[in-house]
């Protein structure tokens, strides 16, 4: 079973919202891509979302996932605002930006525990699962879906954990001493 077969029974049989609400259950954001056609000359733009497309229409999931792709920095913060919790499947992070930017607007997150994700996300903030284990992603899911005690126990730590983050100007004061130290 695909991570989407998962996504529709959780959304099925979670019914925490009416079905007639006005968002939808997920928002799948990417980042847009420009490119010049070898063959044509123009230059083209993809969303690099694209491929789940096809397994949201295959599932018919349509209309409770929404792909806007790339968005600008207050559509994304309104994003956030709406969101009742954060979800990211990957299997590597670096450091986990994204989870860093959803600890910081105070959401439960459901991740893995790939790369430096442990170490971005507070033990208390979120439950992290193995990298591709899409039975304990979907329960993970299941389980903040349907547990509000949960979500909100998950976000009173994530917004506890928020001040502790790396601000993006300590960050490269960081760097610009690690570069000034190799000359």
């Amino acid at each position: 079973m695909d991570v989407c077969e998962y996504l529709r029974e959780e959304l099925d049989r979670a019914h925490v919202l009416p079905a007639e609400k006005l968002r939808p259950d997920i928002v799948s954001l990417g980042s847009q891509v420009e490119f010049r056609d070898e063959q044509t000359g123009k230059i083209q733009e993809i969303i690099l979302v694209y491929p789940l497309d096809a397994d949201i229409a295959r599932h018919s999931l349509g209309k409770r996932i929404a792909v806007p792709g790339a968005v600008s920095p207050q559509r994304l913060a309104a994003l956030y605002a709406e969101a009742d919790a954060f979800v990211l499947a990957s299997h590597f992070e670096g450091y986990g930006m994204a989870y860093a930017e959803a600890v910081a607007h105070g959401l439960p997150v459901i991740g893995t525990s790939a790369g430096a994700i442990p170490e971005t996300v507070p033990r208390d903030a979120g439950l992290l699962v193995d990298p591709g284990d899409i039975p304990a992603l979907a329960q993970a899911m299941r389980r903040v879906i349907g547990d509000a005690d949960l979500r909100r126990d998950l976000a009173n730590a994530a917004r506890a954990a928020a001040p502790g983050l790396p601000a993006w100007r300590h960050s490269a004061e960081i760097f610009a001493r690690a570069v000034e130290a190799l000359k």
